[in-house]
């Protein structure tokens, strides 16, 4: 419910970059506190602490929030289907998705 909860509101706020990150990034918390290993929960949010800036800076590269919000979607959609395999497929898939874009914006 919590990550359905942080994805309606990042669903609202498609077009509005402060409410989107502050939403988009409630959904990776959560989803790392709710894997159950706390030392990963701290980590994760420790680096979204201290890689903000640089998070903004990827949803202004990333460009495609509709995308973004369907992917998120479909990791929720895989979680609460308790399929932790597929649920790994789509985050690796969409971290490797972000990765590709940043590797772009860095090489042009």
């Amino acid at each position: 419910d919590e990550l359905a909860a942080s994805l309606d509101r990042a669903g609202q706020a498609l077009g509005q970059d402060a409410a989107l990150h502050a939403a988009n990034m409630a959904f990776h918390r959560t989803l790392g506190r709710l894997a159950g290993n706390h030392a990963l929960a701290q980590v994760l949010d420790s680096l979204i602490d201290l890689h903000d800036e640089e998070q903004r800076h990827i949803q202004a590269l990333y460009g495609d929030r509709d995308h973004d919000h369907q992917v998120h979607l479909a990791i929720l959609a895989a979680v609460r289907g308790r399929a932790p395999v597929k649920a790994r497929r789509l985050m690796v898939e969409h971290l490797r998705d972000v990765r590709q874009v940043v590797t772009r914006a860095l090489e042009g």
